[in-house]
């Protein structure tokens, strides 16, 4: 019998200025902290009662709707956009949250287990969540991926990770489904899912309270000097494919983009100015193919676990072709320190030659990443 655990981690967070509202979850009942928001779904709802962190338009449900499809709506909440949810009561957009815990419940008894359970385990606002799947002791990650993905770039991830895991790279081994299948099909419905080992570890970014940070950015240039040195040597087949950033893919980014509207004269300049310096420097220094090769696309800790002294990278859905100092750029934009770069990259170094016009580009690379945050989020 397969059986469903209701659970949230990873909750949603708001931004901008908040007020105290009450200390009553509306959902449960129990003990909770709820903050008003100035945006459309304005209350941050984070429950210690276990419904986990929300964002919803109202507090008061209890007239609406019973108590046990609350709980229902809570858990669909982290599996679907909550923007397109929580103002839908009674509805028939609940239909389709049903449907969708339905297919999870599917999905699972495509492969060989023994009375799984099912938690939620992430993408609230994704179109591929991802899921906890307990079978006696055993633990499995599910990734339900969007039906327009297509499946040989999905195919193209599997092979990247069952690769690092050839090279000791300590990511969650594939598991196949009940027909042998590393990518299942679920039937009448053109999604496709994969499931992984589950990897143990808690966020990088929590580790920084008890680790040394010299130490972390060590073990990080290693890691990444590792994964770089392995996607140099990696060679795709025809029937897989991943997205392919080059000068031209920038250039052609860059031109589309400062087009856009731009909340000032002096935010636009910047990002033109610093767009039009890195695609400079780029057509100047950037054609080194042994700079290029498969990259993870989305390094931060958040995306990196720490478990028994090692690191171990993790969502790897925005692999692709690209400049190598991309991934360090993403990194020492978002967590990595001034402070502790030196660390970093003695200890890539060791593992991976630096090349020589790298110092050029990466202050060019992280300006151009800067510049384009707010507004290009797929610039670099």
């Amino acid at each position: 019998m397969i059986q469903t655990k209701l659970i949230l981690v990873d909750g949603i967070t708001g931004s901008g200025k908040s007020t105290r509202v009450q200390d009553k979850c509306p959902f449960c009942s129990g003990k909770a902290n709820i903050s008003q928001l100035d945006e459309k779904f304005p209350y941050k709802i984070k429950c210690y009662n276990g419904c986990g962190t929300i964002r919803s338009d109202k507090l008061d449900y209890s007239a609406d709707i019973t108590e046990l499809r609350l709980k229902w709506i809570i858990a669909y909440n982290k599996n679907l956009n909550f923007n397109d949810i929580m103002n839908c009561i009674n509805s028939d957009i609940l239909n389709e949250l049903f449907s969708e815990h339905e297919l999870i419940l599917k999905t699972v008894t495509g492969f060989s287990l023994t009375d799984p359970e099912i938690e939620n385990a992430g993408g609230c606002d994704s179109l591929d969540p991802l899921y906890l799947i307990k079978s006696g002791e055993d633990k499995y990650s599910l990734r339900l991926y969007d039906s327009r993905r297509d499946p040989s770039s999905i195919m193209a991830e599997l092979f990247c990770l069952d690769t690092l895991i050839e090279n000791n790279i300590p990511v969650g081994e594939t598991i196949t489904d009940s027909k042998g299948n590393k990518l299942h099909l679920i039937e009448d419905t053109g999604r496709y899912c994969v499931m992984r080992r589950w990897i143990d570890g808690k966020p990088l970014y929590n580790a920084l309270k008890t680790n040394n940070p010299d130490d972390l950015a060590e073990m990080l240039g290693d890691l990444m000097a590792k994964m770089h040195k392995i996607s140099e040597e990696l060679i795709l087949s025809d029937d897989l494919s991943v997205e392919k950033r080059d000068f031209s893919y920038y250039e052609s980014l860059f031109n589309e983009y400062k087009q856009y509207e731009f909340d000032s004269d002096d935010q636009k300049n910047s990002f033109i100015r610093s767009g039009e310096e890195f695609l400079k420097m780029l057509a100047e220094n950037g054609h080194d193919q042994s700079s290029y090769g498969i990259i993870h696309g989305d390094i931060t800790f958040r995306n990196l676990l720490y478990h028994d002294s090692k690191l171990i990278p993790i969502d790897f859905m925005s692999v692709r072709h690209d400049h190598f100092l991309t991934d360090i750029v993403q990194l020492f934009h978002c967590d990595l320190t001034e402070e502790n770069r030196e660390a970093f990259w003695n200890s890539y170094k060791k593992i991976r030659p630096i090349p020589d016009n790298w110092q050029i580009l990466l202050p060019v690379f992280l300006s151009a990443r800067a510049a384009g945050l707010s507004k290009v989020r797929t610039f670099l």
